[in-house]
């Protein structure tokens, strides 16, 4: 009996660590296009999978989860999502987010963007017309996987490289109702200019736009929950 019970509990122990996530923290301050500061905890976490000697058990199956909390005068928010986040911000007392999601195609992935916007503290989604144009400047894309990026993309549509990036395909989706996953057109470019004319410009500043990305105060890696 003796050597099937230490069978059991070692089999029952791996059992377990199959279902255990590996959860990595990150303590940002960012600051709200009204100047007002929320500290954020973003947790990205996956599944353990097993591997090869000396790594049979690690984390990086897949599976990955994201989620951020925060308080903002006295109230609690959360939103999880399996989805890249993209933005957080607030608008006229309501705080909107916006994810980066996918469909497997089977050879490729189609991605398209979704919008989030508060309701009695809950996170609920919303039709693209109901978000606020001129808060569409993502300021947590990056720190998906790497936290310590402290630069916002470069918010200049008379660039080139701009049409490459998640915010002007964020604009042309507000804008026109274009798909994230579209192919690029000449005349979205005059588009763009325009969007950043008539939604950012009055809002934005250079160092407004650099002040809302996250500044890292802390993390934690592989803490286990």
């Amino acid at each position: 009996m003796g050597k099937y019970y230490k069978v059991f509990i070692i089999f029952s122990v791996l059992i377990f660590m199959s279902f255990c996530r590996d959860h990595r923290y990150w303590y940002v301050k960012q600051t709200l296009l009204n100047g007002d500061v929320i500290e954020i905890t973003f947790d990205k976490n996956e599944k353990h999978v097993w591997g090869y000697i000396p790594h049979i058990h690690t984390s990086g199956g897949g599976d990955i989860k994201y989620k951020i909390s925060f308080k903002y005068k006295r109230d609690k928010y959360t939103f999880e999502t399996k989805a890249s986040l993209v933005l957080i911000n607030i608008w006229k007392g309501d705080f909107f987010i916006v994810t980066k999601d996918f469909i497997d195609k089977g050879d490729n992935y189609e991605y398209f963007l979704r919008y989030f916007k508060t309701q009695k503290n809950k996170f609920r989604e919303i039709k693209p017309a109901l978000f606020p144009h001129s808060i569409a400047i993502p300021n947590i894309y990056s720190f998906n996987n790497y936290p310590e990026i402290k630069d916002p993309e470069i918010i200049n549509p008379l660039l080139e490289d701009f049409k490459e990036t998640i915010t002007a395909g964020l604009w042309l989706n507000l804008n026109n109702g274009i798909s994230y996953h579209a192919s690029w057109k000449p005349e979205y470019k005059q588009t763009l200019i325009d969007y950043k004319k008539k939604y950012i410009d009055p809002y934005w500043t250079e160092k407004a736009i650099k002040d809302n990305f996250p500044v890292v105060v802390k993390k934690e890696k592989d803490k286990n929950k």
